[in-house]
């Protein structure tokens, strides 16, 4: 039979009427009243942390967080696709983007980048790395982005069947 506890030695935590090593599955460690908690039950600010199977004050690397969980990939639920926002460590489904920052949204890893990576444009109308331009946009090569019209030095020109900057 347990033994009613109101705290662990040894870098255990309270589960129940017990102290263990390792919170059991969905659980995590609180570092303020050292018990095993649901995602939910973390302090304010501190997040589930599935590497360390404790709440943590920042998801390590660059993991972005959603609903109180650090997440290796941001989750797609239903047809909304979220990015991990290295700037505010969140999985939204926008990227942070002012007068000094400017990120863009990569299907890739679900991130958000500040250039798109070779072989992608970004598309100014929804902020997105896409393979493709459309709608009347052209892929410009030297500044990985879709353009209404080509860049006039060096001179190209707007390739209408592909839509591409050519010279």
């Amino acid at each position: 039979m347990g033994l009613c506890v109101s705290n662990c030695s040894g870098g255990q935590w309270i589960s129940g009427y017990d102290c263990v090593l390792v919170c059991p599955s969905g659980y995590y460690g609180n570092p303020v009243s050292m018990a095993c908690v649901l995602p939910s039950g973390c302090p304010t600010n501190y997040f589930a942390d599935n590497a360390s199977v404790s709440c943590v004050a920042q998801c390590p690397g660059s993991f972005g967080f959603y609903n109180k969980t650090c997440l290796l990939v941001c989750p797609i639920i239903g047809t909304v696709k979220y990015y991990a926002d290295p700037v505010t460590r969140l999985c939204s489904t926008g990227c942070t983007f002012n007068s000094t920052i400017k990120l863009y949204m990569t299907d890739l890893n679900q991130t958000c980048v500040s250039q798109c990576s070779p072989n992608l444009f970004l598309d100014p109308l929804t902020f997105n790395c896409t393979p493709t331009c459309s709608g009347g946009y052209y892929s410009d090569n030297s500044t990985r982005t879709c353009v209404s019209v080509c860049p006039a030095a060096p001179p190209l020109f707007g390739e209408d069947k592909t839509y591409t900057c050519v010279q």
